[in-house]
């Protein structure tokens, strides 16, 4: 049996003059260990109408949290992200917007944290962020 692919790599901020990563991208099959050795919750409960064979996992873009979600389909997404070069913010944003929260439609660009206007909204916890990014355009962000 072949061992799934694991991809992991930093997006880098494209907002002029900034070097910053925009997020940390991790794409690990069921089952796996991210680079820091942990496990997602994801992997130890079982789904039984999942058809994922992996998650993938941002951190660094979003304050207060880092947020993992399953990916259908696995393989596809890990080799058209690996494939895509310095294009993988918009790759993963054509696969599923959810994917690359930090990424602007509009500009076609992504962007770090500190360059995104972003509000988080509690209400009876956590619910989620609005903003926009440098250029003004808006969005809503729900993990």
């Amino acid at each position: 049996m072949t061992e799934l692919p694991r991809t992991r790599l930093a997006i880098l901020c494209r907002f002029p003059g900034c070097d910053q990563a925009a997020a940390m991208v991790e794409l690990v099959p069921n089952g796996g260990r991210y680079a820091d050795g942990n496990t997602d919750l994801l992997h130890q409960i079982q789904l039984t109408d999942s058809t994922s064979s992996g998650t993938i996992r941002l951190s660094g873009f979003l304050p207060y949290t880092e947020y993992s979600m399953q990916v259908t389909d696995y393989e596809a997404t890990t080799t058209a992200v690996q494939n895509a070069g310095a294009d993988a913010a918009s790759v993963l944003h054509e696969i599923d917007k959810e994917y690359a929260p930090f990424y602007c439609r509009h500009c076609l660009r992504p962007y770090c944290g500190q360059h995104w206007q972003l509000k988080a909204t509690f209400d009876h916890g956590f619910d989620y962020y609005s903003g926009s990014c440098p250029y003004g355009h808006r969005k809503f962000i729900d993990h």
